[in-house]
């Protein structure tokens, strides 16, 4: 149900207007049906309110979902390069510590050939 009709409904129930902490909490357990983010509860008499919607209650553009999309591709990729030039680094550092012990073996054994 919209929000005057919540409002509505618990005022014949509880024979008063809700506070407003109690719409925010029927806004935030989804008894009332939030259309915009900018709309504030009708029993407001105060100009010191200030809206405490949550963001789950906007509807998601289909803009934003492809860059969640894409964003989330491009940092698996980015992960995926990463992880291959660390692998990649790891093997040539074995490879040039073998090429370089058997170097040394071999000036050793040369040196003690003359």
């Amino acid at each position: 149900m919209n929000r005057e009709e919540w409002i509505d409904y618990y005022e014949s129930i509880n024979g008063h207007k809700p506070s407003i902490s109690e719409v925010y909490e029927a806004e935030k357990n989804g008894d009332i049906f939030v259309i915009s983010e900018s709309s504030t509860p009708l029993t407001v008499e105060s100009q010191d309110y200030i809206s405490n919607h949550s963001p789950n209650y906007r509807k998601k553009s289909a803009w934003r979902s492809l860059w969640n999309a894409l964003t989330f591709i491009f940092s698996v990729l980015w992960g995926l390069v990463k992880l291959a030039f660390s692998l990649a680094l790891f093997i040539v550092n074995i490879i040039l510590t073998i090429f370089f012990f058997f170097v040394r073996i071999i000036g050793f054994v040369f040196l003690l050939s003359r």
